[in-house]
């Protein structure tokens, strides 16, 4: 779920090679008890953030007791066991009544940052800071924590700028159309309103439907994206805004884009990568109840990115349902998404699998492209967040739970070698590029093998016919196409500029 920044090489390729006889996504030994942890803190405690802090510890945010239901935040080794260091025997709790939607940051200097709802009336947005030994940080706020004074209004998601300003999304009721609507606030390093932002710090904004808000993300220009959901279908929804809290019109409509094709059966997350790529992750429904793990990956201008998976999707095929809810991009470029497997007759288990750059699930993962993992608690078991250790390490960060009983799960996974991708077969190579009348191409030797041309929208052209070793684009005018390869395991495509 949150941004890893990418290892020196060197440093990479010493890792994994000390961990190549370990196949990627088998449970770390040497992590808790053969790659597990359980923990409890009386009969409920959920965790549903995670992410690794600059010492390779690892912050867990959970919802403790329920009646109200407390924030809990507990810091773990890179072993998995609670870190006795951090608050009173590893885990702080905050005496909040907490909603269930709740997010977590680290700032560069290494104090911990977390946003909810608070739902004690007058319920608001609620931000709070603490520092890296767990206090909550006094110098942030009122004592550490900022609450809005906008009654009813939803921090479910955060992110910091490069200035060092804090962004919690997040929803807020609205009376006249009795839906919710996208609500944001931005607060200096201080904890206070930064009153250059929207409305004195705060902004509504209604997209005439009911949202929900589950992940941010800035971009480098400063640009606020947003995954959630709508009402529209529903289905999933990406929202973009401008640095000053107003909709980016230039993304989408009016600054949002309905992902009509996925329908949002649980949470989602979001990335964005290094070259402003948006990715998504969550659960796929092909419309008769079968579910599987999903990804998405946007151009930065919103549009599917036609080199990745199926004009911009890939998705797991599984035979049993798998719902996703959490995403993690490996310094690898690979896709990790976590979530759960619903076995027939059996209660819900943690669930993993990895695509590859291409949008090809990576067959070397788990067993076959799925790694399940479980934790014998007699509970329905998931995966709610994911991160990874310095190391390479893949944690999945979930929950155990049968109400009103819950248990906080952690699992530790290999990644495999830095070389653990399968490629599909016989790709084949275009040139010249760009080009004019011709394309030419070697590698197809499977005379079926189905070519599709793309625009940079990813709307299909028309299908391509491969003709002694050429394919022609005489009538096609200049500008960049995509000829995309349909794989038994995916789809590949291979940007061609026509020039002349």
């Amino acid at each position: 779920m949150k941004y890893l920044q990418i290892l020196p090489l060197l440093f990479i390729v010493f890792v994994f090679g000390t961990a190549h006889t370990q196949s990627a996504g088998s449970l770390i030994p040497g992590f808790g008890d053969n790659g597990k942890v359980i923990t409890q803190n009386g009969n409920y405690l959920c965790a549903q953030r995670a992410i690794a802090d600059n010492n390779g510890k690892i912050l867990v945010l959970a919802r403790i007791n329920l009646n109200p239901s407390q924030l809990a935040l507990s810091r773990y080794l890179s072993n998995g066991n609670l870190d006795a260091s951090f608050g009173t025997n590893g885990t702080v709790i905050t005496p909040i009544k907490a909603g269930q939607l709740t997010d977590l940051a680290i700032q560069p200097d290494g104090k911990i940052l977390v946003t909810c709802q608070e739902e004690t009336f007058p319920s608001g947005l609620w931000v709070a800071r603490y520092l890296a030994n767990g206090a909550l940080d006094v110098a942030f706020g009122m004592q550490g924590i900022f609450k809005s004074t906008i009654s009813g209004s939803r921090g479910t998601a955060l992110a910091t700028t490069s200035e060092g300003k804090i962004v919690s999304v997040g929803t807020l009721f609205n009376a006249s159309t009795q839906g919710m609507d996208i609500f944001l606030t931005r607060l200096l390093a201080n904890g206070t309103l930064d009153v250059s932002f929207g409305n004195n710090g705060s902004i509504t904004h209604d997209f005439g439907a009911s949202e929900l808000v589950f992940e941010v993300a800035i971009q480098s220009d400063g640009k606020i994206v947003v995954f959630g959901a709508s009402t529209i279908l529903p289905t999933y929804s990406v929202f973009r805004f401008m640095a000053n809290g107003m909709p980016d019109t230039n993304f989408g409509t009016n600054g949002r884009i309905v992902l009509s094709q996925i329908a949002p059966l649980s949470w989602g997350d979001l990335s964005i990568q290094s070259d402003g790529k948006i990715v998504l992750g969550g659960t796929a429904d092909n419309g008769v109840g079968e579910y599987q793990f999903w990804v998405s990956r946007l151009q930065s201008n919103g549009n599917p990115d036609p080199a990745f998976g199926q004009n911009g999707v890939a998705k797991t095929n599984f035979t049993s349902p798998l719902k996703g809810e959490a995403l993690l991009i490996d310094p690898q470029g690979r896709y990790i998404v976590g979530g759960e497997y619903q076995p027939s007759g059996s209660n819900k288990q943690m669930a993993l699998t990895r695509f590859t750059p291409q949008g090809v699930t990576d067959v070397t993962f788990g067993n076959n492209g799925l790694a399940i993992v479980t934790f014998g608690t007699g509970f329905s078991e998931s995966c709610l967040d994911l991160t990874q250790l310095s190391n390479g390490h893949i944690i999945a960060v979930g929950c155990a739970q049968t109400f009103p009983n819950a248990r906080t799960i952690i699992a530790g996974l290999y990644p495999g070698t830095s070389s653990d991708v399968t490629e599909p077969v016989r790709i084949p190579e275009f040139y010249p590029n760009p080009a004019s009348d011709w394309i030419y191409t070697n590698g197809l030797e499977d005379e079926q093998l189905k070519l599709t041309l793309t625009n940079t929208d990813g709307r299909v052209i028309r299908q391509l016919t491969v003709i002694d070793g050429k394919i022609s684009v005489a009538d096609l005018p200049s500008g960049l196409y995509y000829v995309v390869c349909h794989l038994p395991k995916g789809n590949v495509a291979y940007p061609v500029t026509v020039l002349r």
